[in-house]
């Protein structure tokens, strides 16, 4: 079990990065304009092949007149999730906050939290609102809200657990203490398929995740980001990380049932099956659709369009009729 003593109402920013020395003058300097000024920054870098340790230490002296701490780590590529591991045996913050190193905050991002939080100490932890950035059109062309009841304080474990919300970084602050206690410990399952879940569903299994509405975090959509990877193999292997993740985390959390194993098991086959018949891929299809224990109409449709292309160009010429 964990066991340190925490500085009070200081908030550590965890920043992994693998190859990000373009990103780390505007990650830094982001953190460096916060309003809110009780900050530490532990930037961990996971075996980059670049510049991107030695660029990072260069920044420590500028940390230090700005009265913030920065910790810059070194370790062997393992991913995110290792990363922020190795940060989390230096961290003192009573409250943290992952950031990846090529997103962006705003100079209110933790201030405005960290009020929240100070006013609703039943809470484990807060998001922002936040807007996606693609990089390659230059402009904003989402919103991480898009619906209306994901903008209030209410549990959002069922949310995440099934896709259902957003986890960016960059956006949930979340108190120390409570996620050590929910976690069992300061530890993550380690994966290279993400981190965001193993943070943020221990904490979402027992408390409400409070709102900010205001814009505090940028996402910045880049081309060839892994979100954003357009082969078939890769998507699949995603979605396998994905479910493995959460699989592991209700275990170590001991909240997992036969039921819910089942339920995960069968959301992710019905992704499987979409992402298989966006790619034509009829075989795969076929493949998943068999495995759906619980089919539902919009299965069986999808199905039929991609195993019977007949039945796609029927459904297109029904859906030209009924609207003329």
């Amino acid at each position: 079990m964990f066991n340190k003593n925490l500085t009070q109402d200081c908030v550590t920013i965890i920043v992994p990065c693998y190859n990000g020395k373009k990103f780390i003058e505007q990650c830094f300097g982001a953190i460096l304009n916060q309003t809110y000024k009780n900050i530490e920054t532990i930037f961990v870098d996971d075996g980059s092949n670049d510049d991107s340790f030695v660029i990072a230490k260069e920044w420590e002296e500028k940390f230090l007149n700005r009265g913030m701490k920065l910790i810059c780590l070194k370790k062997e590529n393992g991913g995110a999730a290792s990363a922020i591991n190795n940060a989390f045996s230096y961290l003192s913050g009573e409250y943290f906050e992952v950031l990846d190193v090529d997103d962006y905050i705003y100079p209110q991002n933790i201030e405005i939290k960290m009020q929240f939080l100070k006013e609703h100490p039943e809470v484990m932890f807060v998001r922002n609102n936040g807007e996606i950035f693609n990089v390659e059109k230059g402009q904003v062309v989402s919103t991480f809200c898009v619906r209306d009841d994901e903008k209030s304080t209410y549990n959002i474990f069922r949310d995440l657990l099934y896709g259902r919300t957003y986890n960016w970084t960059g956006t949930y602050l979340i108190r120390t203490e409570s996620f050590i206690k929910m976690n069992k410990g300061l530890e993550i399952y380690n994966s290279r398929y993400g981190q965001n879940m193993q943070l943020l569903l221990p904490v979402a299994y027992y408390s409400e995740c409070g709102f900010v509405p205001e814009v505090l975090t940028r996402y910045n959509e880049y081309p060839n980001s892994i979100s954003h990877d357009s082969r078939y193999d890769r998507n699949l292997e995603l979605l396998g990380g994905y479910e493995d993740i959460r699989v592991n985390v209700l275990k170590h959390l001991g909240i997992i049932t036969e039921n819910q194993l089942e339920q995960i098991k069968q959301f992710y086959l019905r992704q499987k099956m979409m992402l298989a018949a966006n790619f034509k891929k009829k075989d795969a299809v076929t493949e998943f659709y068999r495995k759906l224990t619980h089919k539902k109409k919009k299965d069986t449709l999808i199905y039929l369009r991609v195993k019977y292309p007949l039945v796609d160009v029927g459904f297109k010429m029904l859906v030209r009729i009924m609207v003329s």
